[in-house]
């Protein structure tokens, strides 16, 4: 009995080298059942491959191939699309796209905030006869604390963003930012107004279940991959 006891001591610690299979939950970022959050969601796009697949791959497959402009006016300008790839090559907007569309799949809705050269002084300040835009900046939920709804019944805008609160890490104070410098983005809307389900909900379960037969697997071969223990006690 000394020897059972020593053994199954042995098999529970959790000491040893960091690429060993943890003697721990296997459900790590997607319990079976159990309500999904941003942590979990986070987890799962960087450990599970379907889910980096789902995530990642799909949203540099949509924008790798980027798009042409063409003038359809009586007499094309030609050079037209080699000026406004330009311009969008400067504000990097291939690569911010690319990133929101990672955040708006991942998370369910992402934002892409537009530094104007306009009248107002701050980003809180409504739009006021914008000249340029200067800079792009994408943001996932995880970096918005908070979302100040329009209350006014008579709001073209009622029940919808007024403000975004954004802080990312690093970060002293939050920013303060009007709707009118904001591009939302939320295209699986379904029982909330502006913030859609995550890609990897109607897969969750899936994932789950995949984690843990390949957790039960690696357990399985890591523990008695080199043969059963024949124990005879007299």
């Amino acid at each position: 009995m000394e020897f059972i006891s020593i053994f199954f001591l042995i098999m529970s610690s959790t000491t040893g080298p960091s690429v060993r299979i943890p003697y721990t939950h296997p459900s790590l970022g997607a319990a079976f059942g159990e309500p999904i959050t941003e942590a979990d969601i986070t987890f799962a796009i960087k450990r599970e491959p379907v889910a980096t697949r789902i995530v990642f791959a799909v949203a540099h497959d949509i924008f790798d191939s980027w798009f042409e402009v063409k003038d359809l006016a009586e007499k094309p300008d030609e050079t037209l699309d080699r000026k406004i790839q330009a311009a969008l090559l400067d504000l990097k907007a291939k690569d911010v796209f690319t990133q929101m569309s990672v955040f708006e799949r991942g998370y369910g809705w992402a934002i892409i905030v537009i530094g104007y050269e306009d009248e107002g002084k701050t980003l809180a300040d409504p739009l006021k006869k914008p000249t340029k835009i200067e800079e792009l900046w994408p943001y996932a939920p995880t970096d918005i604390t908070s979302i100040r709804e329009d209350k006014k019944e008579d709001s073209e805008r009622y029940g919808f963003p007024e403000y975004y609160f954004i802080k990312k890490p690093g970060m002293i104070r939050r920013l303060k930012v009007h709707h009118s410098r904001v591009l939302h983005f939320a295209t699986r809307l379904l029982d909330h107004p502006y913030k859609g389900p995550s890609v990897l909900e109607s897969v969750w379960d899936d994932l789950t279940t995949l984690r843990n037969v390949r957790w039960a697997m690696g357990q399985t071969m890591y523990r008695y991959g080199s043969g059963f223990p024949d124990v005879e006690l007299q």
